[in-house]
C-alpha cells in the first residue's frame, strides 16, 4: 500500500467546505434564475407589450449575457455588466409599475431585484461569474471523487468499495465478556462503526 497518500480532515474543515459549496451552488441556481426571468419576461414583453418592447428587448439581451460566460465562454465581464444593469433595468421597471399591481407581482419584482444585487455582490466578492465558479467546484468534486476510487483501485484493491456488503469480522464489547459480529445486525439495524482516537 502506498503511505504517501494520506487525506486527513477536521470536521471544522469539512463543515467549512460544505458551507462554501452549498452557498456557491445556490449562487450559481440564483443567477440562472435571474437570466431564466430576464429572457422569459422579456420574451413576454416584446410579444404582448407593442409600446415596451425596447424594454423587453434589453431583458432579454441581459439575461443572454447573465449565461454567456458558461454557454459559449464570453469574458466574466460580460455577466457582471448584465448583473449590474439588470439591477437598474429591474429597480426601474418596478418603479414604473401600477400601484395596483397585485401583491405577487409586486413580490416577484422585490425578488428579481435582490437577486439581481445578490449576483452583482457575489461577483465582486469573487472576481469571478457564480455559474462558471459553481460549474468549476462541481467539476472538481466529481474529479476529486473519480482520483479517489483510483488511487483506492490501485492501492488497496482488497478494501471494500462502494455498495460493497461490509466483511464479517467479531469484536468484544466494552466489557470483554460477550463476543459481537457484524452479521449478526445484519437485516435488523443500521450499523455505524466509528474509528478515532479518544487521546
Amino acid at each position: 500500500m502506498d503511505p504517501s497518500y494520506v487525506n486527513v480532515m477536521e470536521t471544522s474543515e469539512l463543515a467549512y467546505l460544505l458551507v462554501v459549496y452549498a452557498l456557491h451552488g445556490a449562487l450559481a441556481v440564483v443567477q440562472a434564475a435571474l437570466a431564466c426571468f430576464l429572457i422569459l419576461s422579456g420574451a413576454r414583453q416584446i410579444v404582448r407589450q407593442r409600446d415596451s418592447r425596447w424594454w423587453g428587448g434589453l431583458r432579454l439581451v441581459l439575461g443572454l449575457m447573465l449565461v454567456a460566460p458558461v454557454a459559449v465562454g464570453a469574458p466574466d465581464a460580460l455577466s457582471f455588466a448584465a448583473a449590474a444593469l439588470s439591477v437598474v433595468v429591474l429597480a426601474a421597471s418596478a418603479r414604473r409599475a401600477p400601484i395596483a399591481t397585485t401583491r405577487p407581482k409586486r413580490m416577484v419584482r422585490r425578488t428579481a431585484v435582490a437577486s439581481a444585487m445578490l449576483t452583482v455582490l457575489f461577483m465582486v466578492w469573487e472576481r469571478e461569474d457564480n455559474l462558471v465558479l459553481g460549474g468549476d467546484l462541481l467539476l472538481n468534486t466529481i474529479e476529486f471523487r473519480d482520483e479517489e476510487l483510483s488511487w483506492q483501485q490501485a492501492n488497496d484493491p482488497r478494501s471494500p468499495k462502494v455498495g460493497d456488503v461490509a466483511p464479517d469480522f467479531e469484536l468484544q464489547d466494552p466489557t470483554g465478556e460477550v463476543q459481537v459480529r457484524l452479521s449478526d445486525f445484519r437485516g435488523k439495524r443500521p450499523v455505524a462503526l466509528v474509528f478515532g482516537s479518544y487521546t
